[in-house]
Parts: structure tokens; sequence; C-alpha cells
């Protein structure tokens, strides 16, 4: 089981570009492998109803014999992914041999038999023989009879509505309309008089709602003409006017027209006005059966053409609820789905009613907030996953946005007042890494120029194709807005977060276009090679440091309004990343050895950072590490192995005495902060003891600190509470300094 979910959730990781670039030989890879998988399991269904179409649409070709290819498309239709089954006639027309093709289509026909009879006709085997009680014959009335008057022994009961036949309650009728048998359910009315309304157990189905999911026209008639309710009972959840995908084209208006005439209504009625969160069906990736629909925007996402056309003849709106831009909507539906055609009909349908005059509804831009909104989806249907598994070309969603695009501008619409909300738009498709999505709107003449945050976000992604897109359509890389005035892109650049993608072009591209590696010195505003260094990001800082980057630039840290370097930011926060960060900058390896001439060398190996890490106060590394109190584990061990670093160094061991007017040596400030882990380190590596501020040596500062015993000085009580267990821990900490120190001072426990 791990196996296959690891392969599946690798090629979503691939759609998505989560951690990685999207790579369609990867993609269509990991979902052939988790296809391949034996352990069953609903990744393992989508992958094998998935696959043979996400490898057309990419381009790759499918590798797995054509028995295994066939097996995986036949159980998919079983499953209730009905999509396959026009999959299957065009890999079945593909094949050479006359007889290859006659077998492919009887396998078909029994396996679109068993989706619409025991699967209930969405893929899930409610009347499957080893879901049943008792298995009932429909076929021999004899028989049947038999198996009824022995579950009305077994059960004590007397009519066969109180006999249900599964896990989920349905009825002895519900089993005979769902398997299409009009034989057995004519019996069943004739002989037994039962509640032709009669709801199910689990969902208030009724029968003609289970005959019309599995598309039989017959049965649903048959019931119809006994004067079954069309819109169920009280609290059914939908009605039959919601399945007309499930029956032959030429059936749509047959069953449409007489649910209509017998009162089904054409709109949302209410009862669902929520979304459900438990699954319905196994093939149901994208979650259609649990949104409110009406049966118009049902069928639209059933992608039922003859369904559509049949309930607009019948009076359907399709504008309904379309201020709420919701899944009950048709017309935002087919537009948030990427469906034209039926987008056209809609919109074709909606003209001819208002006299050719265009009615308003939405742009381009406007769909796609609704769709990454989801306002009327369950999951994102512009993601690239959503449209492979559905089986959307790029030339479906180009034309969905040109349809919307002209529509607008036939009604007058300017795209002028829509700026803002265009680079909105464009600005979270760069953030999602939506290329194609930002391509097709910027051919649609939506422009780019003078909107510093669409390069903006393809900096924090490193996105390197969407870089070269904005680029193309007239993208600045030259910040102009008064925000980002102290700013360039390469700080942005190397600013991004850990989620960003990996590579060099967009740096190299600003560095040769003159773009500025250091900030102006009056700026404070931390450098591009600062924050690589800080993101252990050392190809970027190392094309820096070629590029002139200046190691030593001072910014505002963030914690506090003094100007700082790296080297300060990196020994004030002592972290495991952080220690990575500092060997790098210091080139030497874990114990402290020089990597310079070696091939882990960094660029300008022979520099060192200055030891003065802030100009302001003219403090140290040393003193930067002496001021931060650690209070966890993780911190002491990285601060110990900082300090260590930095001492491996000719050059900073030789200023290990370094002393300020204001607080002395870094010996002096670690011990009136009770730093045990920098006293340790400074005094094993030959710090002087007797040389403090003035005549205060470190000894003198400890025997003043011991005046105020027990309680905890008041500096360090902004850091510890003044609790009995924290005076137990700093007073521990100052006998150990003082031992280190040879004062050999302690305190009465």
């Amino acid at each position: 089981m791990p196996n296959v979910l690891a392969a599946f959730y690798l090629f979503q990781c691939y759609c998505h570009e989560f951690g990685t670039i999207f790579d369609r030989y990867k993609a269509c890879y990991w979902l052939r492998q988790a296809a391949l998988s034996e352990d069953e399991c609903e990744e393992n269904y989508f992958a094998q109803a998935w696959c043979w179409r996400v490898h057309r649409a990419l381009g790759v070709p499918l590798d797995v014999d054509l028995s295994v290819m066939r097996d995986w498309i036949l159980l998919s239709v079983m499953r209730g992914h009905r999509k396959c089954i026009a999959e299957a006639r065009i890999i079945c027309a593909s094949q050479v041999q006359p007889e290859e093709r006659q077998e492919w289509l009887k396998d078909l026909s029994i396996r679109i038999s068993y989706l619409n009879g025991p699967a209930g006709g969405i893929g899930m085997p409610y009347f499957a023989v080893r879901k049943l009680r008792r298995e009932y014959d429909l076929f021999d009335m004899g028989a049947l009879d038999r198996d009824i008057q022995e579950e009305f022994a077994f059960r004590g009961v007397s009519s066969i509505d109180d006999v249900y036949v599964n896990h989920r309650g349905d009825g002895l009728l519900h089993y005979a309309a769902a398997m299409g048998n009009l034989k057995a359910l004519r019996h069943l009315v004739s002989k037994y008089n039962p509640d032709i309304n009669l709801d199910d157990q689990a969902k208030y189905e009724t029968p003609l709602l289970s005959a019309c999911r599995g598309g039989h026209l017959d049965c649903a008639l048959y019931l119809l003409d006994l004067g079954a309710a069309p819109n169920g009972g009280q609290f059914s959840e939908e009605t039959a006017l919601y399945w007309l995908s499930s029956f032959a084209e030429e059936d749509v208006p047959i069953i449409a027209s007489r649910l209509v005439a017998a009162g089904a209504q054409l709109k949302n009625d209410g009862r669902r006005k929520i979304r459900l969160r438990r699954h319905v069906a196994w093939a149901d990736h994208e979650g259609h059966y649990l949104l409110a629909a009406s049966p118009l925007s049902r069928a639209i996402m059933m992608e039922s053409i003859p369904a559509v056309r049949a309930l607009l003849a019948l009076g359907a709106d399709p504008l309904e609820k379309l201020e709420d831009r919701s899944s009950i909507c048709p017309v935002v539906v087919a537009a948030v789905h990427l469906l034209p055609q039926i987008l056209e009909i809609l919109l074709s349908h909606i003209d001819s009613r208002s006299g050719h005059k265009p009615i308003p509804i939405f742009d381009e831009l406007e769909m796609i907030q609704i769709a990454m909104d989801l306002k009327a989806t369950m999951r994102d249907p512009l993601s690239v996953q959503s449209r492979l598994a559905r089986n959307i070309t790029p030339d479906a969603m180009k034309t969905t946005l040109r349809i919307l695009h002209e529509r607008h501008r036939r009604l007058g619409g300017d795209y002028k007042d829509k700026t803002s909300l265009a680079i909105e738009v464009i600005t979270r498709l760069v953030r999602l890494g939506r290329e194609d999505l930002v391509r097709a709107l910027l051919e649609l003449g939506h422009s780019v120029e003078g909107h510093d945050e669409l390069m903006i976000e393809a900096m924090k992604m490193n996105d390197e194709s969407m870089f070269r897109l904005l680029l193309q359509y007239g993208a600045d890389v030259h910040l102009t807005t008064s925000t980002w005035a102290e700013h360039n892109l390469i700080q942005i650049l190397a600013d991004r977060h850990s989620k960003s993608r990996p590579g060099l072009y967009i740096a190299e591209y600003l560095v040769e276009r003159a773009l500025a590696v250091n900030p102006p010195v009056e700026a404070g505003v931390r450098s591009a090679f600062a924050s690589a260094v800080l993101r252990q990001d050392f190809i970027l800082a190392n094309m820096l440091l070629q590029h002139g980057a200046d190691m030593d630039y001072s910014y505002v840290y963030a914690k506090e309004m003094v100007m700082t370097t790296v080297f300060g930011d990196l020994v004030r926060n002592p972290t495991a990343r952080n220690v990575e960060s500092l060997k790098y900058l210091l080139n030497v390896d874990d114990e402290g050895k020089s990597l310079t001439g070696t091939p882990m060398s960094r660029a300008r190996p022979d520099q060192l950072p200055n030891f003065i890490v802030c100009k302001e106060n003219q403090w140290s590394a040393l003193h930067y590490a002496a001021r931060y109190i650690s209070r966890t584990d993780p911190e002491k061990q990285a601060q110990t192995k900082m300090v260590r670093l930095i001492l491996s160094a000719d050059r900073y061991r030789d200023g290990i005495n370094y002393s300020t007017s204001d607080l002395g040596t870094a010996l002096v400030m670690a011990t009136i902060a009770a730093n045990l882990e920098v006293v340790t380190e400074l005094v094993e590596h030959g710090a002087d003891v007797t040389i403090g501020v003035g005549v205060l040596t470190p000894s003198l500062a400890l025997h003043a600190i011991f005046q105020s015993y027990p309680n905890i000085p008041q500096g360090l009580q902004t850091v510890f509470s003044n609790d009995k267990v924290s005076q137990q821990l700093i007073w521990r900490r100052f006998t150990l300094i003082s031992e280190l120190l040879g004062s050999r001072l302690t305190v009465q426990e």
C-alpha cells in the first residue's frame, strides 16, 4: 500500500509542482507505477482510470501491454469512470483484427451493464452479490416469490416495503429498478402492491431515482406511469432529473420530458444548499456529487451535451443563481470547468431568449477568480491535475477564456477599469505557476507593463519560464513603485522561500542587466548575498560573490534597530541551519578546517567576513554570541558549535580579548548574561579572565551578581521568569561559570 500511495502522490507533486518542476515524463512514470500496483485503493483506481488519457494528453508513450490497458479501462468503467467508455471505444477502434474489436466491444458492454446495474450507475457496488443480504432471482418470478416468502418468515414482516436487500436499506423495488429488470418490477408491483415512492434508509432515494441513475428508460417510464413522484420524498437530496447523463443519447429527451411533465423541478429546490463532506462515489474525484446543484448544472458537470440540450428545451435557466457564482449556476459551472462547447450552447440559449441582445454575466478574469476561490467546485478545476484527469485540452481552456473575453467586449466592456482585477488575478496565477493561463490572458491583451508585483511573484518562485513570459510581454526588471524603492529583483530573488525552484538563470540575467548586487549603503535593507547565505542557497551566494557582493554589508537587524552584517545575524540566531550557513561564510568544514583549495570552497576563499559585525557599537561576532542566551538544548549545541567555528580561524582567535568601551570583552558579556556555553568556549580557547570594563573583570562582575542572590539579575528577568525553577537554573549556571573563571563562588541551596 505505501508504494502505490507514494507513486500517486509523486504524480500529484509533478502536476502541482510541489517541491519539483513539472516533468511530463516523470508525471506519467509515477502515475503508471501507481496504476501497475497490485494494492487496490482509491489512488490505484484513479491511476488506472487516468493513465491512458494523461499519457495521450502529454504525448508520452504508454509502455504497458494492451491486455493490461484493457483491464484498466474496463475495470474503471465498472468503477464509475464514464469517460473511460468513450476511451475504450477509441482504443477498440485502433485494433487491427476484427475479432479483437468484437471481443473489446463485448467486454465493454458487459462492464457497462455492471456499471448501470449492480454498481448503481455510479460505480459503487450497492447491488453486487457480496452486498446483498439474500440473492433474489429477478429472472424467475416463482423463485423470486419463494425468496420473498422466506425473507418474510425470517424477518417477521408481511410487506415488501419492510424488506431491505443490502447494507444501504434499499428495497426490492430499488433493486429491480436499479438492475433495469422491468419484468421483475412489474411482478413486484402487481403482486405485492408496494409503495412505489418508498425511500431507502440511507439517502432517501426512490426506486425512480435508482432507475434513472442506471439509465433504465423502460423501468423509469413504467414507474412514472404508476405515478412515481419525480421529485422524491421530503428528505430526498437529489431527484431523477439529476441523472439524465446516465441515459443513452436518444433516450435523454424522452425521459426528461416525461419527468418534467410529471412535475420534476428544473431548478435547485433548496434541499441541497450546502456541500457534503463524505464521498458518495469512488470515481467522483472532483467531488461533483457533493456539490449543491441544479439538474442543468449537474448535467454540465457530467459533460452530457444531450442532457444540457434537453433541459434547456424544457425551460431550465442557465443563469439560475448567477449572483451567487456557485455550483448551482449552470453558466458558472460550464465556464470554470473549461467546457467551451457547452458554454456556447448556454450563451446562445441566453441570447436567443433576450432577442439576441447579450446579457452580462462575467468575464474571464472573474471566472478565474471563481475557480481559484472554489466557489463552484470542491477542487481547483484550473489545476493541471484536474484538467488532465478530466481530459481538458489547452485549446478548451483558451477557447473558454476567449468566449468570455469577446462577450465582455461585445457588451461594451472596457478592461481599462479592470486593470487592478487583472493584475490581482495574474499575480495569483504567477504565484501558482500557471504559465499557460497567464499566457492565455496576455494573449487576450491584458498588460503586465508597469506592475512590479508580477515580477516580484516570479522572483519569489524563481520561476524561469514565467520570468521569460513576463519579459516577452513587456515586464520590466527595474522596480518602479515606491513600496520597493530600496529593493531590486536580485534581493527579492535571494530572499525567496524554500518552496521555490532551483536555478541561476534569473539571477544571472538580472546581473547581466546591471542590477546592483549590493543595495545602497544608506538603504539598510538586507542584501541579496545575506539572504542567500541565511537560506543556505550557497550556489546563488557564490554567484553573487563572483559579481562583487559585499559580505560585510550592514543592514537593520530584524529584532533590533541596529545595523549588523550577515555574520552577526547568524551568530545572533543559533540554529542547526545557521551553523551550516556560518560554515559556508567562514569557508570551513565541520571541524573548523579551511576549505580553501578544495572543491567545497566558496567563491573568494581568501576573504573572511569582518570580525566587527556592528559598526555602531563596535561589537564583534563574539560579543553577539555572548549576548544571546540559549534556552533549549538545540540552541545550546548550535551556539557552542558557532563559537568553536569562529575561534578556529586565527584571525578571529587573535581577537578573543577584543574589548569595547562600554561592555568590555565578550567574556564579560557572556558572564553577566549567564551564557555558560560561550564562557566555556572562550575560556577553553584562552580568553584572558583578567580583562574587563575598566576595573570590572568577569570575576568582579560575578561577585556583584552573587550579592543579589536569590533574585535573578534584572537583565535576565526579561528572558527567564523569576520563579524558583528559573532561579535554580540561573544560579547553577553562574556557579559553573565561577568555577571556569577560577572564582569558586557558590550559593547556599
